[in-house]
């Protein structure tokens, strides 16, 4: 997310990526560096077609974490999994590996890649 925030401020030249996919992600904290352009202000959220794939048993980070970084974004879509991985301590910090997650993201990209 802080790519395509700093691809919109640092270089408006660069081609757009077409979707982002955003696996246990979150919007705080940041570095220091990306200060000026990270987060996005609300009035000018991300346009970038968005994946986010939150774990609700994530133990690393926190679903709320990942629900922040929604309003970056225009229009997100999000996929919710309970599934856990190994080791089974690191809890739902995994990136799917379901049917419904594979829908998701050909949902994403049917959308993004015409």
């Amino acid at each position: 997310a802080i790519f395509l925030a700093f691809l919109r401020a640092r270089r408006p030249d660069a081609p757009p990526p077409r979707f982002a996919i955003l696996c246990g992600g979150f919007r705080r904290p940041w570095p220091a560096e990306a200060a000026g352009y990270w987060p996005p202000p609300q009035s000018s959220p991300l346009p970038t077609p968005s994946l986010h794939v939150i774990g609700e048993r994530d133990t690393i980070v926190a679903p709320c974490r990942s629900e922040e970084l929604l309003a970056a974004f225009v229009g997100p879509s999000v996929h919710r999994h309970d599934l856990v991985g190994e080791p089974a301590a690191m809890g739902g910090h995994v990136v799917p590996w379901d049917e419904p997650f594979y829908v998701s993201v050909a949902a994403l990209l049917a959308g993004a890649v015409t």
